[in-house]
């Protein structure tokens, strides 16, 4: 047989066929699945017409009925216009108001009708942001002391701020009988935004038509209340405490020797810190022109003796068999002293209750702990150096060799380890071991990089703090000034750090300004007031490093707010404060202020001293004599004293420096000799 021959007209011919057939087959399972859509489609046309046709036929039958009632009641048609009236005017409105407050909205005494969004926030800056800024409150001590006029609160102000050097700052505090404060001081902001925000949800979100008709009605009025910084106001409040009150101070947990200890509290009489805020927003605000007279309300102590005590039990338990590193093949035992040294404690709140949890303190330790493991593979960190750019960036440099341990996740594993986590404490049955990873030592850092790394850690470090307020701003810029000066300045190695060779001359042409004093009794100004508490805040810091102290002198005075025996004057350039480096690395000086207080720490590789002190007692010095003047000012057979009388006194303290073996790497003896206070009376002239 033969085959049958294919040309190519029938070839195409067959596969044309093909294809007719392959389309016959899709398009028969096609038009099924349409019929089923169309179906469905047309029962669901079926359903909503009935649907329809129910809804018209209700609506028809309530047209009806409103028709004939219309038709038939005078009072339902003259509803009903309004009604139509109201609709009408309401849609208007609607469209005219898009994106604008409704009439009526007011935010605080602004009328924001008609206005957008950004009008609003316009409007709210102009009237109450930038004037809070200057406005101020003053806050007196009781009814009576808000009785006093103005030139007589002028007069203690001066006399605040010619006792600021001299008499303590607790002191200094009780005494007071009012306080100023502005809202620049208090980091006052208000939300411009949100104002605008709320004002434009009236009648819309916030109340929908009825609260829109309301507002056209009756007015609506949005509440300005300024925001403060919560450090600021504390800051301020804490000044009216010590005066009229009392601060609670919560016990707590300190390690000494590895060993924990309760640390006494008390209740407290406080001022209301949120009935504070809202009066002193009235009175920046111009919404109240009463006077402020502080209140204070018993505020009990959190964290009782008994918590305190258990906390301490479980802590020392924790101590006990200090702690094991390993790092790199090596092992460094710390001890529960050296490891104490690292524990802080925090307040935190458990539902109605409060708790007192101790921790790791990463700042405390991460120095520590990197200087001690290096050490455990004996190769101890030297060379680490300090260098400062024309911009103030500080950056640290290191020989580069060998590694460095991560500290920060070591100090959260020790942390962990030693107390637990979670809501309850529990302390470690035995003495931790903690594996820590290394890293190549880099050469160059930030110096935030080198403290995170815990290459560098705060090896001394000291707080002082002033008065502040009206009669106080001179001396405030110079202390300032100053720690702006002294802030980044660098002692090498084996070298020597001078304050007046870091300060130079502290004059006018360095834009220091005559701050109050008292000399001889008499309120009188001195260029550069206010340099010696800086002076003492570095002399301390330097003290608790455990570095020698080369130079030092005591105040002519004493001074009540600094330890006993621990003050530092300096005069350009007779007096100085002189000390020297004896670590194997830099050591930088930070100095920093805030509102009322000035900090002075010393950063570097932590040489590992331990200090301790022994205060001896306060002996009698020189007597004071008593100066009695006229003033014409006062009316006749009046006085009163104007500069209490103070005996001198003497002091001596001792400095013990031990290494991390615990051998005496110094001993220094600090005297200090106090002049006394004359004291000046001053009465009105002699009845004639």
């Amino acid at each position: 047989m033969q085959p049958t021959l294919w040309t190519k007209q029938q070839r195409s011919s067959s596969r044309s066929g093909a294809a007719r057939e392959r389309g016959q087959v899709r398009s028969s399972g096609g038009s099924g699945f349409l019929s089923a859509v169309r179906s469905i489609l047309s029962r669901l046309l079926g359903v909503l017409s009935v649907v329809v046709g129910a809804i018209g036929h209700v609506l028809s039958a309530l047209l009806r009925a409103w028709f004939k009632l219309v038709r038939n009641n005078k009072p339902a048609r003259i509803v009903s216009v309004c009604a139509i009236a109201l609709v009408v005017v309401l849609s208007v409105d609607g469209i005219a108001h898009a994106g604008r407050a409704y009439p009526g909205v007011k935010v605080g005494d602004i009328d924001v009708s008609g206005l957008t969004a950004a009008e609003i926030e316009q409007a709210v800056d102009q009237t109450y942001s930038q004037p809070l800024q200057q406005a101020s409150a003053t806050v007196f001590a009781s009814d009576e002391a808000a009785q006093q006029t103005d030139e007589a609160a002028a007069a203690q102000n001066q006399q605040d701020a010619a006792l600021a050097e001299q008499m303590a700052v607790d002191e200094a505090m009780a005494s007071k009988q009012a306080w100023q404060i502005t809202g620049a001081d208090l980091g006052a902001t208000l939300d411009s935004a949100q104002l605008a925000e709320q004002a434009l949800a009236v009648g819309r979100g916030d109340g929908g038509l009825f609260a829109r008709m309301g507002a056209g009605l009756f007015g609506k009025r949005i509440e300005v209340e300024p925001s403060f910084d919560e450090a600021a106001l504390e800051e301020f409040a804490s000044g009216i405490d010590a005066a009229i009150g009392q601060a609670r101070v919560d016990y707590d947990v300190k390690v000494s020797g590895g060993v924990a200890y309760v640390v006494q509290g008390n209740d407290g009489w406080e001022v209301n810190r949120q009935t504070l805020a809202q009066l002193l927003s009235g009175t920046m605000l111009g919404s109240s022109d009463e006077r402020i007279i502080a209140h204070t309300e018993f505020t009990p102590v959190r964290i009782s003796s008994d918590a305190a005590a258990e906390v301490a039990q479980d802590v020392t338990s924790a101590l006990s068999g200090g702690a094991r590193f390993k790092f790199e093949g090596h092992t460094w035992q710390a001890t529960a002293a050296e490891i104490g040294a690292w524990v802080s404690t925090s307040i935190e709140q458990a539902g109605d209750t409060w708790r007192l949890r101790p921790y790791i303190d990463q700042q405390l330790s991460k120095s520590a702990m990197a200087s001690g493991i290096r050490q455990a593979e004996g190769d101890s960190l030297s060379g680490v150096g300090f260098e400062v750019d024309d911009a103030g960036a500080v950056s640290v440099t290191t020989d580069g060799q060998g590694k460095l341990p991560d500290v920060s996740d070591a100090a959260e594993a020790l942390s962990v380890a030693l107390f637990g986590q979670g809501d309850t404490v529990y302390p470690a049955q035995q003495a931790p071991e903690v594996s820590v990873d290394a890293e190549d030592m880099p050469q160059r850092l930030t110096f935030q990089d080198a403290v995170d790394k815990g290459v560098v850690g705060p090896i001394g470090s000291f707080t002082t703090t002033y008065t502040t307020g009206s009669g106080t701003e001179n001396r405030n810029h110079n202390i300032e000034l100053v720690s702006q000066i002294l802030d980044n300045s660098i002692c090498k190695s084996g070298e020597t750090w001078s304050y007046n060779g870091t300060t130079g001359d502290c004059n006018e042409e360095k834009g220091f300004l005559g701050a109050g004093a008292i000399i001889d009794g008499e309120y009188t100004d001195s260029v550069g007031g206010g340099i010696c508490q800086v002076a003492t805040t570095v002399f301390d810091a330097v003290y608790e490093s455990g570095l020698p102290v080369v130079e030092r002198h005591n105040h002519s005075l004493y001074i009540a707010s600094y330890p006993a025996g621990r003050d530092a004057a300096v005069s350009y350039p007779d007096l100085d404060l002189v000390w020297r480096n004896d670590t194997a690395s830099d050591v930088l000086v930070k100095v920093s202020t805030q509102v009322g207080s000035v900090t002075a720490t010393l950063y570097g590789v932590d040489p590992g001293y331990q200090v301790t002190t022994e205060t001896g007692q306060w002996e009698a010095g020189k007597k004071y004599s008593t100066t009695t003047k006229v003033d014409d000012t006062l009316a006749p057979g009046t006085s009163y004293v104007k500069t209490r009388g103070t005996d001198g006194l003497t002091i001596e303290v001792t400095r013990t420096v031990k290494d991390v073996n615990g051998n005496i790497v110094r001993q220094d003896l600090f005297a200090s000799v106090y002049d006394p206070i004359n004291e000046v009376i001053l009465k009105g002239p002699d009845r004639s």
